[in-house]
């Protein structure tokens, strides 16, 4: 009987990465035991882990889960990044292991570990996949959050959630109140057994939402991968006292990582200087809209914003470290597409709009263009609350 982890089938399974997995599910299987379904499921795995687990990925050792744990836990760069906000402890639990890349790197940082999941069978997956790679202390309990919350006479230096984004129905939720388990009803239980909370949440949660459900929260991390905000992290330290939490943009990539430290009345930064556009525009990257840093980055460059509620801002002369997209105006102000569609080269532009009721794609349909070539029509309300239109070309 042959084992997903017996080399010939790995490097069978590696030999086809490029293959389909729903076309390679409906090959006839080579190795005795193992189905066609089996070895498509470990193929899907491999083709995710490659570029989102690189460490799994390199041994034969690892098997992977169905698509949706795959999907919904976090890459092994996020992961590391979560280990790195707390230091070295005696002890930790995950209350939420699922595919258990947050409980490896996390617990790596403890003398101890426990995983906890209700699904004994991802459990036991999880178990043999990290046993293979490390033999450090790591417990694994099959059983809900609350329910071992419930049995627990432990004290831990740090406790790592990560809740369910889907209801008992299996509806996609966002607010802290309606995922799984519900760390609002538990957080007067966790504030008395654990020094330090680490939660982490969907990109679409609300920053100040963070602060109204853990009151003693120290630090959130907008945490993103490349141009793609992929993380809401909220540290929770119960040994330390903060009036003014700590509002962490993070940006990690290939090239590296760019890290910025604001605070929550940062939010409330207001741009006096408003006016047309000049030379330059710069759209902050996603991380410091989705954070509401903004206007604090910008006002570090002492940029004008063309609208108070457009982010957008604007300078005579090239800023070439902003962080964010940089785009130098070739012709504008034009308050209609028409006059505009003369200018555009090759039937294709890139399109950005802001601020106004129309979508990028609707603009194209309008204007019977595709999306490309290296220009960029860019749609914003003006700081006289007037539709604008800018062409331009791309700097960064």
């Amino acid at each position: 009987m042959n084992k997903i982890t017996d080399k010939k089938v790995q490097d069978y399974l590696r030999d086809n990465l490029n293959t389909d997995p729903a076309l390679f599910a409906l090959k006839s299987s080579p190795f005795q035991g193992l189905s066609s379904a089996e070895l498509s499921t470990q193929l899907k795995g491999l083709q995710v882990a490659k570029s989102k687990l690189p460490e799994f990925f390199t041994s034969y050792n690892v098997k992977y889960p169905p698509k949706l744990s795959l999907e919904q836990c976090s890459s092994e760069l996020t992961a590391k990044y979560k280990a790195s906000l707390v230091s070295k402890g005696n002890n930790m639990v995950d209350l939420t292991g699922g595919f258990g890349i947050d409980f490896y790197y996390l617990g790596n940082n403890f003398d101890s570990a426990i995983y906890i999941d209700p699904n004994c069978d991802l459990l036991e997956l999880v178990r043999s996949n990290i046993s293979s790679i490390d033999n450090k202390n790591r417990t694994y309990l099959c059983e809900k959050a609350e329910e071992f919350l419930s049995g627990n006479s432990e004290t831990f230096d740090l406790i790592f959630v990560d809740p369910s984004r889907r209801s008992e129905k299996n509806k996609k939720v966002v607010l802290w109140e309606d995922l799984l388990p519900n760390l609002i009803d538990l957080y007067p239980t966790l504030k008395n057994i654990t020094r330090k909370l680490l939660i982490k949440g969907s990109p679409m949660i609300d920053i100040t939402s963070c602060i109204n459900a853990f009151p003693d929260t120290t630090e959130i991390h907008v945490v993103s991968v490349e141009r793609e905000v992929k993380e809401v992290i909220v540290l929770v330290d119960f040994e330390s006292s903060m009036n003014d939490p700590a509002i962490v943009c993070s940006i990690l990539g290939t090239s590296g990582k760019l890290i910025k430290r604001y605070n929550l009345s940062d939010l409330k930064e207001k741009i006096d200087n408003i006016g047309p556009a000049s030379n330059f525009l710069y759209e902050p990257h996603p991380v410091f809209l989705k954070a509401g840093v903004e206007n604090k980055l910008s006002k570090g460059y002492d940029l004008k914003k063309v609208a108070q509620n457009t982010n957008f801002y604007t300078s005579s002369e090239l800023i070439k470290d902003f962080s964010g997209r940089i785009f130098k105006i070739e012709s504008g102000n034009f308050s209609g597409l028409k006059e505009i569609s003369k200018l555009i080269e090759g039937k294709k532009v890139n399109v950005i709009t802001k601020n106004i009721p129309v979508s990028p794609e609707e603009v194209l349909k309008k204007m019977k263009l595709k999306a490309g070539g290296t220009q960029w029509l860019i749609a914003y309300r003006d700081h006289k609350n007037s539709k604008s239109y800018i062409l331009c070309t791309r700097v960064k």
